[in-house]
């Protein structure tokens, strides 16, 4: 299997290839709206967890039971906790549900804080449906794509910026998400990684994509506004450019203006334009001669 990855290009890519750099964006700019998204379960604890995480968690007991109106201040509220635990304890099974949805309202919070940190570029493999991606990414087959080829380590550096490649799992349900007791105020527990997960999840009809997700820092990206918008981008090391496939509909006096100016930047890169198979529905790939 080829370890080319290409990002596909509708008007930006002659740009791409000039700038040597990746326009990359939040996840939610993407076009499928379940990006993302999951699925709660709660699980209910038992007595003995309950009684604990309340013994644990006092202040917020407090707080709660004053707000509620169940104790006069807080020095009342804590003489109840500490003539009652057992009551307590009760009581907070019985409310288990409130429990979950308080801390779901503080969820989405937490998932865009995942979104924030992070800034993706979709790449995905060649394979047999890729019509479909040139159709839909490539502006009806008039643009192009380009090929990657990173290195194979967990984490990618150029000069001073880190980058990693993460596959999309598909499937037929949205990542569950489930809320343990001791979870609830935690940041870093295996509801937080699953929020994780979800932004690397995508359901079964996307699956023709095989995609990669380009995953950095947004932090410390090149940003410039154009339209009105701020756009990030992701330089890259030319010697990851393996490839340029050009799309059928390209026009052709644009594209070998484009070779001969790239040529010397691009010496090792091998140019191809997408021919029609003429017997199937498949598409082929006849490299271009240059010099």
């Amino acid at each position: 299997m080829s370890k080319l990855l290409f990002r596909y290009f509708s008007d930006h890519g002659d740009t791409t290839l000039r700038e040597k750099r990746l326009l990359v964006s939040s996840i939610t700019k993407f076009n499928d709206p379940f990006e993302g998204c999951y699925h709660s379960v709660p699980v209910t604890p038992t007595q003995e967890q309950i009684a604990a995480y309340c013994s644990n968690n006092d202040r917020t007991l407090v707080d709660r039971s004053v707000r509620q109106g169940r104790a006069k201040n807080r020095a009342h509220a804590r003489r109840i906790l500490k003539r009652t635990p057992a009551k307590v304890a009760e009581t907070f099974g019985k409310d288990w549900g409130y429990h979950i949805s308080t801390a779901e309202k503080n969820r989405p919070a937490a998932l865009d804080k995942c979104i924030r940190a992070v800034s993706f570029s979709g790449l995905t493999r060649g394979s047999p449906n890729e019509v479909l991606m040139w159709s839909h990414y490539s502006n009806k087959h008039s643009g192009m794509r380009i090929g990657f080829e990173f290195p194979p380590h967990e984490l990618i550096a150029y000069k001073s910026w880190i980058f990693r490649l993460e596959p999309v799992h598909y499937q037929d349900e949205q990542v569950s998400v489930q809320w343990r007791l001791n979870e609830l105020d935690s940041a870093e527990c295996d509801a937080q990684r699953k929020l994780a997960k979800s932004l690397f999840v995508k359901s079964t009809v996307w699956l023709y994509e095989e995609e990669y997700r380009l995953i950095t820092n947004p932090e410390d990206l090149p940003t410039e506004y154009k339209d009105g918008r701020l756009l990030e981008y992701l330089p890259f090391d030319i010697q990851c450019v393996k490839q340029v496939d050009f799309g059928l509909r390209y026009d052709q006096v644009k594209r070998d203006e484009l070779i001969k100016q790239l040529l010397g930047e691009y010496p090792n890169v091998h140019w191809y334009q997408a021919r029609m198979n003429k017997k199937t529905f498949a598409l082929e790939y006849e490299e271009i001669q240059c010099g």
